[in-house]
């Protein structure tokens, strides 16, 4: 084999990259417009991206996309980068590619005094790898919910595990459910609104709503156009909650048709602190729009003890048969980092499917 040589990206490799993605991805693969999306969201980013390719010859044959961002961390602000991405040409799989691009990738995140990485997945043989390589779980565990209308559509469509035993369950939770929990959002002062677009009053709710949080992933009004917006994939449902011309909170919604299966996200969720009421209302009016459209689940991701647990369980959501784990890995480790995000209460931690890539 000649040798592998590993450079950043070059105006031109646009094509091959997204080829490569498409042999190694069913989800790229599906795409109708592959390179539209791959642009928007490396090339047309407001976040900072790093894209590194291996080559054999002229032949692009590995890549991988770091995202950078900055993370609220208690009273400082990290540099944390997401991982994404990165595949390898079958043909040259176990020759070293795959290693080569995460050594330059990581020799970034060193020069740029990266804080800490994090990627999200479900895959065990992933997981496997991450905890040889050191790659610490985050220590608040999240917690996967979903309200699901047909029990045994989900438990085909998930091949669920122990489906008889969760089927049960769930029947027995939407039970009590509907018995305990018939209460409705109390009295507001506050409307909502459909959005097209963050507008400047997102800036001054940012402003609000962020010493609310220990750890958040700062969100500014480009941010969010840009992945709200602008997404040349996926076409979002926003509402705000507005007191007077204020904003005061915001939920933005997702429905994946998934061959014919169709499936409702809770893609981000944010309140000021002490509206529990705009928090209770922005869920209902989700749960309600999703079950207008006859939407088979819903869900959502928080962490385990937050207050959205609660509210959720009242308007049915159950914990699903799977779980996502977030791996964290330092650099220039010290005590500080990992030990604060331990010491950190559920409450305080804000994570959302919007902070999936």
């Amino acid at each position: 084999m000649s040798e592998v040589t590993t450079r950043l990206y070059q105006e031109g490799d646009d094509q091959e990259i997204v080829e490569l993605l498409r042999s190694s991805f069913t989800s790229w693969a599906e795409l109708q417009k592959p390179i539209e999306y791959w642009r928007w969201k490396y090339r047309q980013s407001p976040l900072e991206t790093h894209i590194v390719v291996s080559t054999v010859g002229k032949e692009i044959v590995g890549v991988g996309h770091c995202i950078k961002m900055k993370v609220k961390l208690c009273n400082r602000v990290l540099i944390s980068y997401y991982d994404d991405d990165y595949a390898t040409n079958p043909e040259y799989r176990k020759k070293g590619v795959y290693k080569a691009v995460t050594k330059f990738t990581d020799k970034i995140k060193k020069d740029t005094q990266a804080d800490f990485c994090y990627w999200i997945t479900r895959n065990p043989i992933v997981l496997t790898r991450a905890m040889i390589h050191e790659q610490v779980s985050f220590p608040t565990p999240f917690s996967d919910l979903v309200r699901i209308n047909n029990i045994d559509h989900f438990i085909e469509k998930y091949s669920i595990e122990s489906a008889s035993f969760f089927k049960s369950n769930f029947l027995l939770n939407k039970h009590l459910t509907f018995i305990e929990n018939q209460s409705h959002a109390p009295k507001t002062d506050f409307i909502l609104v459909d959005l097209d677009a963050f507008d400047e009053r997102f800036e001054t709710f940012w402003d609000n709503i962020q010493d609310d949080y220990d750890y958040i992933l700062l969100r500014n009004r480009d941010y969010m156009n840009w992945r709200f917006t602008q997404n040349p994939r996926v076409k979002y449902k926003i509402k705000a909650a507005l007191f007077g011309d204020r904003v005061v909170g915001y939920v933005v919604l997702e429905i994946d048709d998934n061959k014919g299966y169709l499936a409702g996200s809770i893609f981000d969720l944010l309140s000021l602190r002490d509206r529990v009421d705009v928090i209770f209302t922005l869920f209902e009016e989700a749960v309600n729009y999703f079950d207008s459209l006859n939407i088979d689940c819903i869900s959502i991701t928080t962490m385990q003890g937050h207050s959205y647990q609660k509210i959720a369980d009242s308007l049915g959501f159950v914990n699903a048969p799977y779980a996502s784990e977030v791996r964290v890995m330092f650099w220039g480790y010290n005590d500080y980092f990992y030990n604060t995000i331990s010491g950190l209460r559920p409450e305080k931690i804000y994570f959302s499917y919007s902070d999936y890539y």
